[in-house]
């Protein structure tokens, strides 16, 4: 996480919001239409999502492609 807000300070992010969304515990992930309600609210007052696992570790999930689908629905319009 410090990385991450020193690089949205590097960058002149002004304000940054840290939340931790997915996981359920117990090796259990959130449903992706759980997770899209999360982003969809989250677009209407953020310009962003930082995502600190890669992206390809995220794509090897059982829904790693429909999250992926649901960040890009919500931040890249």
């Amino acid at each position: 996480m410090d990385r991450a807000v020193g690089w949205a300070k590097r960058n002149k992010v002004p304000e940054v919001v840290i939340s931790e969304h997915g996981s359920e515990g117990n090796n259990q992930m959130a449903s992706v239409e759980n997770i899209g309600l999360v982003l969809e609210e989250g677009s209407k007052k953020l310009n962003g999502v930082f995502l600190t696992e890669p992206v390809p570790a995220v794509l090897k999930t059982t829904q790693g492609e429909q999250i992926v689908e649901e960040i890009r629905r919500w931040f890249l319009k």
